[in-house]
């Protein structure tokens, strides 16, 4: 069983080899990683590159900086696996993440979250939610998202058929696992693995974790549409 790895990069070079590593060092060995370098400015390309012409399993993307969402929708074209694991360049998997959700996934669910382990400024408490099964209550109740960061996301290809291209990509510069939660929370069954198989890294300069950037009005914009996104995909689905 393949599975894909989709990593988004934007100027995170100076965490890329680490987290490309820890991809190739799993136990679980029949992957292919999909890196979408959305217009980094440092010296990304020269690693990814590098890195390419080692290992025919990873597939080089460049494009013009356009967000995650853009750098999903560009980088999910490419993927061929059963499987599709999300995984932020400045973050890692642990070694047996791959097996783990293969078998999960073996079991018959698409739409798969794990436990994670903080590096970096460990007093960051991000988000956590030890439960499994279908999350409605949060899905239409909770204005922040029913799931977990991108490095613990891990969906079906068939799932992620129904869900990409991710919408309104100008609103999602940065957030875009948020639609891929809360719209798998809508779909199916999440089960959730309580184990660290993944690390988050949190290093002060963070797109999500540490971002101060957006305006409120853009915060405003881009939570309204994701309380209100399911219309479209029940419009188009």
């Amino acid at each position: 069983m393949l599975i894909s790895i989709l990593i988004d990069n934007y100027n995170y070079g100076k965490f890329l080899s680490e987290c490309i590593e820890s991809v190739l060092d799993q136990t679980y060995q029949n992957f292919e990683i999909i890196i979408v370098d959305d217009g980094s400015s440092d010296n990304s390309k020269e690693i990814i590159e590098k890195y390419a012409n080692k290992d025919k399993r990873i597939k080089p993307i460049f494009k013009k900086n356009g967000g995650q969402a853009s750098a999903f929708n560009e980088g999910f074209k490419h993927c061929n696996g059963e499987i599709i694991c999300f995984l932020d360049s400045d973050d890692k998997f642990l070694p047996n993440k791959l097996k783990k959700i293969k078998e999960i996934y073996e079991k018959g669910y698409e739409y798969i979250v794990n436990d994670y382990k903080l590096i970096g400024n460990t007093a960051y408490k991000g988000p956590y939610y030890p439960y499994g099964g279908y999350n409605m209550f949060l899905v239409y109740y909770l204005t922040f998202f029913a799931g977990s960061t991108t490095s613990n996301i891990s969906i079906s290809k068939k799932l992620a058929n129904q869900i990409f291209p991710i919408p309104y990509e100008k609103f999602f510069k940065i957030r875009a696992d948020d639609v891929i939660v809360f719209i798998s929370n809508l779909m199916t069954e999440m089960f959730f693995i309580d184990k660290e198989l993944s690390e988050y890294r949190i290093h002060g300069d963070n797109l999500f974790a540490c971002n101060n950037s957006d305006t409120l009005k853009d915060k405003f914009y881009r939570d309204y549409i994701l309380l209100n996104i399911k219309k479209f995909y029940l419009n188009i689905n």
